[in-house]
């Protein structure tokens, strides 16, 4: 399943948790990144977000930003469960 497929299911998701159309927004850009960036299956491992994590804060992001994008991921991962 392609990424962006994935995407549109968890802006779905998002949708019917009625989140804000701003963060929507956020989060299906931020999941987006995270699947470009890493190249992670549908359901994306700990390691591979652990390492995405790492590599966030080596290129120089700041822990409020790496954390913003973490939520994402992490609320994804609650959205396939």
């Amino acid at each position: 399943m392609e990424y962006q497929k994935i995407v549109t299911q968890y802006e779905h998701w998002l949708t019917h948790r009625e989140y804000s159309p701003a963060t929507i927004q956020k989060y299906t850009r931020a999941l987006a990144r995270f699947f470009a960036d890493t190249g992670a299956g549908k359901t994306p491992d700990r390691e591979t977000v652990a390492a995405w994590r790492d590599s966030l804060t080596a290129k120089g992001y700041t822990p409020s930003t790496v954390n913003a994008l973490l939520a994402a991921v992490n609320d994804y991962q609650e959205s396939i469960d």
